[in-house]
Formats: structure tokens, sequence, C-alpha cells
């Protein structure tokens, strides 16, 4: 339910409210920004090929609408990479398991998902103790890893 008119217009059916408390969406402040970010990208002759984001869903509402800005929301699809999650101990509390939305609702629900790629980081390997040191290593993994790929032509 809408409380003000910042808040989303729809967001994607979820098992429990409780689950938006670790994974929040965006406010339509937060949308409107990062479409406009996409617009600005796009004038200034920015291409974008492949995304690779976290499981977050501010994150995937983020990589879409600056897609949408783009003109390329329909082009390039999103592939979501756990290992791109923030610093665990960032959370004020960490489910058991992680309320991350499955990719195939995420897909119904209209974002453009790419449900044939792998993580290089399942969700299981998110350490609820990581601390600063974790996230760096697991970082530049993830980083290094796709930059390394997409440099050999394996993407």
């Amino acid at each position: 339910m809408r409380f003000n008119l910042n808040m989303p217009k729809a967001i994607p059916m979820r098992d429990s409210p409780f689950d938006f408390l670790f994974d929040p969406p965006l406010t339509e402040v937060g949308l409107l920004q990062a479409r406009l970010n996409g617009e600005e990208l796009a004038q200034n002759g920015v291409n974008i090929a492949h995304v690779y984001v976290s499981p977050a869903l501010r994150s995937i509402q983020t990589a879409d609408k600056i897609l949408d800005g783009m003109n390329l929301k329909h082009l390039v699809q999103l592939r979501i990479e756990p290992g791109l999650f923030e610093l665990m101990s960032w959370q004020a509390f960490i489910p058991n398991k992680y309320p991350f939305l499955d990719p195939y609702k995420l897909k119904a629900f209209g974002y453009n998902i790419d449900l044939s790629y792998r993580p290089l980081i399942p969700y299981e390997f998110l350490r609820h103790d990581e601390n600063e040191e974790i996230f760096y290593h697991r970082s530049h993994y993830v980083t290094k890893t796709l930059c390394d790929r997409h440099a050999e032509g394996k993407f």
C-alpha cells in the first residue's frame, strides 16, 4: 500500500512483506533519477552491452531504469550476480535465507533478466559473518573474473 506519492507504484510480490526490510525497493524519485542518468549516458554516447547486477531489488531497479533511459531496456539483459551484493555487515539484520526475488518472478514482473546466466558466487556462499577484508576479496574476484571473461570473449 502506498502511503505517499514517493512510494513505488508497483512492486513484485514477495513471500512476506517483511522481506522488504532486508531488500527494499527504490522510491519513485530513485526510479526517476536512475532513468535520467540513463538518458544522460545515452546523450553522451555511452554504449552498454552487458549488465551485471546485485540481486538486491534496488540494484535491479536502478539498472533497469538506466537501460530504459538509454532505450536499451529490451536489448540488454540483466545478469544477476550475488557476488556483487554489498558488504554483509552493513545489514541491520540478516535472515537465515536471503529473501531476494527469484529471477523468474523478476522476469514475469517485466525486468529483462538473463535466465541463462550462472553466477560466479551462488547465494549460499554469501557469508553472514563477512567483514571488510572478505568483502574486498569477493568484490575483487567477481570484478576481475568478469573483466577477464569479457577480455577473452567468454561472456
